[in-house]
């Protein structure tokens, strides 16, 4: 015990002495740091900064290279130039670009494209010697260098392909020739540019004008008919008439329809002009090709439950012109039963014969007459004064049975007078009648009458009063 009690009084004593300043004996005080002066500057060394290992510590060796010699840090070390002895040596040999080569290919590809043509719509037994036999009999010899088809993976044929010809200018005379056949069926042949594109298409278009001048529809053909039979029958307009026949669908798939190409415009007349043939007791129907459907034709109107039938409808206006198949189709619309709408075309072989049959009176079927407009041409409207005038001369039959005609309204109104009755109209059914008069007077005598019976119907009449209200 007495031992550590000395040592702690040691300890004590020891601290305060640290306390007292040595020369001094007052307690010490707070020493400011002593400024540098000139020779300290001199003997004094940078501090050295605490060292960082790391990553940073790499960057800051690098940053800090200092060359051996010059005690500077290193520039930026030019490349060295090639000395003499470097030149001497061979270099390697550089690879041969394809770029020349590729421009050479795209440029030949453009230049054939320009002599190029398409041919489509061909059937499988269509030949590559078919193809330059024909340029080489319409152009010229030597035409056509190259053909080709094209085919699907299976090897099936796609019904297209490519002819490559000597020329430009061969090329353009080859579009406006007639193109290739392949058993009596012409293929389609088109340009691969856009200037051989639009030479292509004039020359069908002038293809088409001509063809269709020179040109004669054949409708309602049998099965068994052949080319022979139109020969015969136009053999009287000259050796060589007949140009080409054409059949839409001939064999299994027949359409009993064709074309048939004169050699002239007059002589396509002249066969237009004659009866047409007759094949296994039936009459074909002769048309003219390329004609817009309203240029010679009128609609008909009023049929509905009368018998005109087509046939009745061409007798009439033939014997009324005087020229033979003066109409060339008559045509009278039907319901999906077959019924007959009251309505139809008839088209006349020209203009002249049009404007005759519009001036004629159109036939009557029965107490009913058929109407006449143009096709594409309203009526005229008529004017407010006539309207409301056949308005205040005019009543309404209604519940008419399906056997009345206008010559029991004319008996039954008989009594007031000779002809009171100006014009009857029906309703597309039959079953009401505008009835008007000449005059009003006869039309209030009319309703004062007993309404018209037939067949022990009895009808009712009344006056146009929707009418007057609509106006």
């Amino acid at each position: 015990m007495g031992l550590k009690l000395k040592s702690k009084l040691k300890n004590k004593n020891q601290k305060k002495e640290k306390k007292v300043d040595n020369e001094v004996d007052e307690p010490p005080k707070k020493r400011k740091k002593e400024m540098p002066t000139k020779d300290n500057k001199e003997k004094q060394e940078p501090p050295t900064p605490p060292s960082k290992k790391g990553k940073k510590e790499k960057k800051d060796k690098a940053k800090r290279k200092v060359d051996d010699e010059s005690g500077e840090p290193p520039k930026k070390r030019k490349k060295e130039m090639p000395t003499k002895d470097d030149k001497e040596k061979p270099e390697p040999p550089t690879p041969p670009s394809n770029k020349g080569n590729w421009i050479e290919a795209v440029e030949r590809r453009k230049e054939e494209k320009e002599r190029s043509l398409f041919l489509r719509k061909c059937p499988e037994s269509i030949t590559a010697q078919l193809v330059e036999e024909h340029y080489n009999r319409v152009v010229g010899p030597g035409t056509v260098q190259k053909v080709t088809w094209a085919t699907s993976h299976d090897g099936k044929f796609k019904g297209y392909g490519f002819a490559l010809l000597a020329s430009l200018d061969l090329c353009r005379q080859a579009l406006r020739a007639d193109p290739p056949k392949v058993n009596g069926q012409a293929i389609a042949v088109y340009g691969c540019s856009k200037n051989t594109q639009e030479i292509a298409a004039k020359a069908v278009n002038e293809r088409k004008g001509s063809k269709q001048d020179n040109c004669l529809f054949m409708g309602k053909c049998p099965d068994s008919i052949t080319n022979d039979d139109l020969y015969q029958h136009y053999g009287a307009l000259g050796e060589g008439a007949i140009v080409n026949v054409i059949w839409i669908g001939k064999g299994d798939s027949f359409k009993g329809y064709g074309f048939v190409y004169f050699k002239d415009a007059d002589t396509k007349f002249q066969a237009l002009m004659m009866p047409p043939p007759q094949v296994a007791g039936r009459t074909l129907d002769v048309k003219e090709t390329g004609k817009k459907r309203t240029e010679f034709e009128l609609f008909m109107g009023g049929l509905h439950g009368t018998d005109a039938s087509a046939d009745l409808i061409e007798d009439y206006y033939n014997t009324q012109l005087g020229v033979a198949r003066a109409v060339s189709n008559c045509r009278i619309f039907t319901n999906n039963s077959g019924e007959s709408r009251g309505c139809g075309y008839i088209s006349f072989k020209s203009k002249e014969l049009m404007e005759k049959a519009w001036n004629l009176d159109p036939p009557y079927f029965g107490p009913f007459q058929m109407k006449l407009e143009r096709p594409g041409q309203a009526a005229p409207k008529k004017s407010e004064e006539k309207s409301n005038a056949n308005i205040e001369k005019e009543i309404i039959v209604r519940f008419c049975p399906a056997l009345m005609t206008d010559d029991d309204l004319h008996q039954h109104y008989a009594s007031l007078g000779k002809d009171p009755i100006a014009k009857i109209q029906w309703t597309k059914k039959r079953d009401i009648a505008f009835v008007q008069f000449k005059s009003p007077r006869l039309k209030e005598e009319a309703l004062a009458m007993s309404p018209p019976m037939v067949d022990f119907n009895l009808c009712k009449v009344e006056a146009n009063y929707r009418r007057e209200q609509k106006q």
